[in-house]
């Protein structure tokens, strides 16, 4: 009998393995490389952010759809917004 592991394994993501069109600003790619490492940087800082129970659970949603994580959603969406902002 083959000896079964009852830890997870760890799933390897490819960040870029993904759509990158929301990427694409007047024309100009980003630097990949900067994007790659907001996505892999470690996160080391928590945040406490209060917003309204509706929100949270349309964000959810959202995240089950893409199948993945609500808070990787957030900052997801919160690395767009500084990339966006900073260029």
């Amino acid at each position: 009998m083959k000896k079964t592991s009852s830890k997870k394994q760890k799933v390897s993501i490819d960040p870029l393995d993904r759509d990158l069109s929301n990427l694409i600003s007047e024309s100009k790619w980003h630097a990949l490389k900067e994007i790659y490492n907001l996505e892999i940087k470690k996160k080391d800082t928590t945040i406490t952010l209060r917003v309204p129970a509706d929100l949270l659970t349309e964000l959810k949603a959202i995240a089950t759809k893409e199948k993945t994580d609500y808070q990787k959603l957030i900052r997801k969406a919160l690395i767009e917004l500084v990339i966006k902002k900073a260029s």
